[in-house]
């Protein structure tokens, strides 16, 4: 909320008192009526808490403003058995709102209005994940075809994650070794490799790694599979030139997937239950000669997304994406700088858009954004963007981060990364400064030998004229968004 709307709110309570001390000049009204008047405009608010499926949390903690008894006395509340809470009718300005529910991650709520309202927390993530294993069964094999045969394994997406784009979503941070030729190469432990003999230069190659491996970061009934082919050799000497899954995309083609629902052991996966035998074509825009495109069409089953091709896409060029036939697929587009498709700090700058699919289409982005200003843990400055014509400017993300790198052997390369959210952050419109509350309790902290912290901050963009929501709701209306961080 903007400075001016702050002063109206002001201006609209100085006037209520003058009235009521108006009247009881008079004498025709009593103290009690005069804070009864003041009651009606300064009515207290009921905020209620949910849960992502939209169920109550009760025994939330509240806190409005900035510290305790900061911007009133008793400004601390706890929801009930409803998962609300009445406020304070001392709450006559826009304040935080920060939320703190065992089983969620804390959330701030910045420039609340003080009225009733309805505010969404999400799961905090497992932590460690919980590691689903099992083997990818009925990909098609021909040895020695000059082909790998290949699958990956991942939960489905919401629009959120999908929008929020990481490429951990698809590929795995954990990582295994396999040998090939008798080189260690490092792959993701979601990818599947069935049992196949290739040729390599002038002898026979035998892959096996059936198994695979998923971290669940929280509750899931499903996984999604994708299978596909790659050039062998070509793909093998890439590795061995240092080459990484992220540059080498456009080898993989994907043809079909299946899904599974998870067991109590080891969850195994057909990969041949859908093809992807139909496709459409997407152009570009305009890139930098330091950005990438990467795009995925994005197809719905059961109320998830999964995608069902990844290719990396040149300035202006062309590139056709498989897809199941029927259905209405969205096209994920993620504009990335080529230095930063590694693992590690701003690895996750990115600017993405998910419209709908129609063949040809070319995706608007916004620019990317340079790395925001990190005060303190609780204090992060961003930059903001000039929206592009016909998008909205719809909301503010950011997320306080617990990182921990996985280094190689000789402990300079970076070969895995898993972030752990720590404390989530909304606003209403574009803000470029995001405050935390005075709570030390819940500064995140781990071992400094192996973790670092990171501020990421999101833009939010929508084709979707006259819209206002704060919190994760304003991810399903969100048509773009782009995204920049800083390790400290």
């Amino acid at each position: 909320m903007s400075r001016l709307t702050s002063a109206l709110w002001f201006s609209l309570s100085l006037f209520t008192l003058a009235s009521c001390s108006n009247e009881r000049d008079d004498g025709k009204n009593s103290g009690k009526k005069e804070y009864l008047n003041q009651q009606e405009v300064f009515k207290a608010p009921i905020l209620t808490v949910k849960d992502s499926a939209g169920k109550p949390v009760a025994g939330a903690s509240i806190l409005v403003g900035s510290a305790k008894n900061n911007p009133f006395v008793g400004n601390e509340f706890v929801t009930d058995s409803n998962g609300q809470a009445v406020i304070s009718a001392a709450w006559i300005l826009p304040e935080s709102v920060t939320i703190v529910a065992s089983g969620f991650l804390p959330a701030t709520f910045l420039q609340s209005l003080p009225q009733d309202g309805q505010f969404t927390l999400q799961p905090r993530p497992f932590n460690p994940t919980k590691a689903v294993t099992g083997k990818v069964t009925n990909i098609p094999v021909a040895d020695k075809d000059g082909k790998g045969d290949f699958a990956f394994v991942l939960p489905p997406l919401n629009k959120q994650e999908i929008l929020a784009f990481n490429l951990n979503s698809v590929l795995s941070p954990e990582r295994e070794t396999i040998t090939v030729s008798g080189n260690d190469i490092s792959v993701p432990t979601n990818l599947s490799l069935p049992k196949q003999k290739e040729r390599y230069s002038i002898i026979t190659v035998t892959l096996n790694k059936e198994h695979y491996k998923v971290g669940l970061t929280r509750a899931e009934s499903r996984l999604f599979t994708a299978r596909g082919q790659f050039p062998f050799k070509k793909v093998i000497d890439e590795f061995r030139n240092g080459r990484s899954f992220v540059e080498l995309l456009n080898e993989f083609h994907i043809v079909g997937g299946g899904f599974a629902n998870i067991g109590t052991g080891p969850t195994d996966i057909s990969a041949v239950q859908m093809n992807f035998s139909g496709n459409m074509s997407m152009q570009a825009p305009a890139l930098q000669a330091d950005e990438v495109l990467i795009a995925a069409p994005i197809n719905e089953s059961s109320g998830m997304w999964y995608p069902s091709d990844v290719k990396t896409v040149a300035s202006g060029q062309s590139q056709s994406l498989n897809l199941p036939t029927g259905g209405a697929p969205l096209l994920l587009s993620v504009l990335k700088l080529k230095s930063e498709l590694h693992l590690g700090p701003m690895s996750d700058r990115m600017s993405a858009t998910l419209v709908d699919f129609k063949n040809g289409v070319r995706p608007d982005l916004f620019p990317l954004q340079q790395a925001p200003q990190v005060s303190s843990w609780k204090s992060v400055s961003a930059p903001i963007l000039q929206a592009p014509t016909g998008i909205q400017r719809l909301a503010t993300y950011a997320v306080l981060n617990q990182v921990t790198y996985t280094k190689d052997k000789s402990g300079k390369k970076i070969v895995g990364q898993v972030l752990t959210p720590a404390w989530q952050v909304y606003a209403r419109d574009w803000t470029n400064v995001i405050e935390l509350p005075d709570l030390p309790a819940l500064e995140p902290k781990g071992p400094k030998a192996t973790s670092i912290r990171r501020w990421t901050v999101s833009y939010l963009g929508t084709q979707n004229p006259g819209v206002n929501v704060l919190g994760p709701e304003a991810f399903a209306l969100a048509t773009h968004i782009t995204t920049t961080s800083q390790d400290f």
